[in-house]
């Protein structure tokens, strides 16, 4: 396993372990030698350091992993939740030409802001490239919008996660599915101005209640 800049001190412990089973794991298939017993030791090792540090964290350890710079956001739990999501407003994990629409990694991105100074230019049509994401000023997109009001207007269900539902025209999304017929479930920290609307509001962390169906 590479060393990685995010790795936490007290994680250390576990980087190693991982390091040391994918070096076994190369090593069987290398010499096509049976390593499963050696490999299941490791494996169990791994679980039981990874459980003791995560159940002995300090306060300040706490923090530190809840503010991880890659710490799962509502998306990783909606994509392990959910097969298709719609993605109305985009995502920061990677970057999009505002002209033409060609995707980049972000790490493509930042090489050339490093060598030039500044945010690149697509390189099919010299657009800017920023983060996949709609900002302010920028046209909502329509496939993404049509396919979202269709399932609104089709589902049984609807649940609202992590949205204090102010933000237009999706914050319309909820009022639609609920005016079509639907039930709606609003999971949000603060309270919204829908949840009179609802049929269950739940005022609680996203994670520790999407935590249990997200799996382990």
């Amino acid at each position: 396993m590479a060393p990685s800049a995010y790795t936490l001190d007290f994680e250390k412990p576990l980087q190693e372990l991982e390091r040391q089973i994918e070096e076994l794991e190369r090593l069987g298939e290398d010499r096509e030698i049976d390593v499963s017993t050696e490999l299941k030791l490791l494996q169990d090792k791994l679980h039981s350091v990874r459980e003791d540090i995560y159940k002995g964290l300090t306060p300040i350890q706490r923090v530190m992993v809840a503010r991880h710079p890659r710490r799962p956001y509502t998306l990783d739990y909606l994509s392990t939740i959910f097969t298709d999501v719609i993605e109305l407003h985009g995502n920061t994990t990677y970057a999009r030409c505002i002209g033409c629409g060609q995707a980049y990694q972000l790490d493509w991105v930042k090489r050339r802001f490093d060598e030039d100074g500044g945010a690149p230019n697509c390189t099919a049509c010299d657009e800017p490239v920023k983060t996949a994401t709609i900002s302010f000023g920028q046209m909502m997109p329509d496939d993404e919008m049509q396919r979202a009001t269709a399932l609104s207007q089709a589902c049984d269900l609807f649940i609202a996660i992590g949205s204090s539902l102010v933000v237009w025209p999706a914050a319309g999304f909820p009022m639609m599915a609920k005016n079509a017929g639907a039930r709606l479930v609003i999971i949000n920290r603060e309270p919204t101005e829908q949840d009179d609307i609802a049929d269950l509001v739940i005022h609680h962390d996203i994670g520790e209640t999407l935590g249990p169906f997200a799996g382990n």
